[in-house]
């Protein structure tokens, strides 16, 4: 079912940059990104259009299942993005970025399905009221949405033998190695208390949400800065939205360096072979995933899984 007089999706893009060289082989750049929406979709859920104390519904002849889809949701985004550059200085080429960014809306700016979407471990849900999508409470980080995030890549070409012809050089010499790099902060979590009614969150109390030492026990988030919205004993459900916002609180940060020696080796006819030696998460860093955001669970707040560690591989490929 649609809202009656829904309206067309207005958005509002910007950017402006500056660039600089600075000398023949370095240059840097900064910019700024500007991006707004309003009158986009949000998908309201049929089953949850009830009174939360009694459980009545406004409307009984209207089927529990469906969608209302209504045209209020609004959207801002804003980010400075830095950039470094260095080519060709005795072989080397490198490159660096970095982006500080900052992005709010009612759901996520999730136009598919039902605004579930899963990125990473962070799940975002629907609004916490049928009747009321627009809170403040409900106005919150984009999806998948990091304040911080460098990254960099690295070439240099080894120039140790490469100028010698013979049987050594053609072995030894000629070796490239290059490096990627990622840092970023951690996503938003929201965290959500069981309920009748799905997407429902507690109240944050104040204070540290994040144990000091968490990287040796694994428990992320503290339960105890989180107090239960009261459920109603007929619908289960909480009987009035809970004032945890996903941008209270950011899930562990990562940071991965990938490496790659390469070597490409002319045979007869023109033919060539190129040999690489890759290496992802090359200091073995822990990925830590998001922690368990369920307050009502018993291993709330805990990381129980990591993303890849080291691995490595060897690859060839062959030209002709």
């Amino acid at each position: 079912m649609f809202q009656t007089d829904m309206k067309s999706p207005q958005t509002v893009q910007a950017t402006f940059d500056v660039q600089r060289q600075i000398g023949r082989l370095a240059s840097v750049s900064a910019g700024y990104v500007h991006t707004s929406g309003e009158n986009l979709p949000i998908l309201l859920n049929f089953a949850l259009a009830y009174d939360r104390v009694t459980g009545a519904r406004p409307n009984p002849a209207i089927n529990p299942g469906g969608w209302y889809i209504t045209s209020g949701q609004t959207m801002k985004y804003n980010a400075f993005e830095g950039n470094a550059r260095l080519n060709r200085f005795h072989g080397l080429d490198l490159a660096l970025h970095y982006t500080l960014s900052k992005g709010w809306s009612q759901q996520g700016v999730n136009l598919v399905g039902n605004f579930n979407s899963s990125i990473g471990d962070t799940t975002y849900n629907n609004t916490q009221d049928f009747f009321n999508p627009y809170l403040d409470v409900d106005y919150s980080p984009l999806i998948g949405e990091v304040r911080h995030r460098v990254t960099g890549t690295a070439v240099y070409d080894i120039p140790w033998l490469a100028d010698r012809h013979d049987v050594v050089g053609g072995v030894l010499g000629g070796w490239q190695v290059s490096s990627v790099l990622n840092f970023r902060t951690g996503e938003p979590l929201r965290i959500t208390q069981a309920s009748g009614i799905g997407n429902s969150r507690p109240d944050y109390n104040g204070g540290n949400q994040i144990f000091d030492d968490w990287r040796d026990t694994l428990q992320y988030l503290d339960r105890s800065a989180y107090t239960l919205v009261p459920t109603s004993p007929i619908t289960r459900a909480t009987i009035r939205p809970g004032n945890q916002n996903s941008s209270q609180v950011r899930g562990p940060g990562r940071r991965r360096v990938d490496m790659t020696i390469a070597k490409a080796f002319t045979l007869r006819g023109g033919t060539q072979l190129q040999v690489r030696f890759e290496s992802f998460n090359v200091f073995n860093w822990r990925q830590y995933n998001n922690p368990n955001t369920i307050v009502t669970s018993p291993t709330f707040g805990l990381i129980t899984s990591v993303a890849a560690t080291r691995t490595g591989q060897i690859g060839l490929g062959l030209t002709f």
